[in-house]
């Protein structure tokens, strides 16, 4: 009974180790996300505009392509 805990607890002690580039990837994807369905809910006003502005552009558009494709390959396992 202790040999099976012992041996689950250690593949998921492993299994971050191995996945992590691809979750933060998917995490930066997910940040972008979030941002955008912020922005789309948000009534901005014309003094907001920069806040706005600034909000989108803060996401950099490798790691937000990396992210998008993390993410579709996360889905398809």
């Amino acid at each position: 009974m202790r040999f099976p805990t012992l041996l689950a607890l250690a593949f998921l002690v492993a299994a971050p180790a191995r996945a992590e580039p691809l979750h933060d990837a998917v995490d930066a994807y997910a940040l972008y996300q979030n941002d955008i369905t912020a922005l789309i809910t948000l009534d901005v006003a014309a003094n907001d505009l920069d806040a706005a502005l600034a909000l989108a552009l803060r996401h950099d558009p490798d790691r937000v392509a990396q992210g998008w494709l993390a993410y579709g390959a996360l889905r398809r396992l």
